[in-house]
């Protein structure tokens, strides 16, 4: 299973941070394990998965949660914005 690094832009908490996913996960279950992360690292913080958006930054467009990162052209090294 091919894993992709993304870089993903926090601006609730003012970081940028690094994860390693595979392809076929869908954008729905990662927002879910990113957004505990950002909760467990950042104590305080409330986040709701359900609200939240990844948009690549290249052309800023907002990520389908119904489907796999492969399926959106996502690519290893893409920086996107967590909204």
């Amino acid at each position: 299973m091919k894993k992709l690094s993304i870089n993903v832009i926090v601006p609730a908490v003012g970081d940028e941070m690094e994860f390693q996913i595979p392809e076929v996960m869908r954008v729905d279950t990662a927002l879910r394990l990113i957004s505990r992360i950002i909760v467990d690292t950042y104590p305080g913080i409330n986040v709701a998965p359900a609200q939240l958006t990844l948009v690549r930054l290249s052309d800023l467009h907002a990520l389908r949660h119904d489907c796999s990162f492969a399926q959106m052209d996502i690519l290893d090294g893409t920086r996107m914005l967590l909204m």
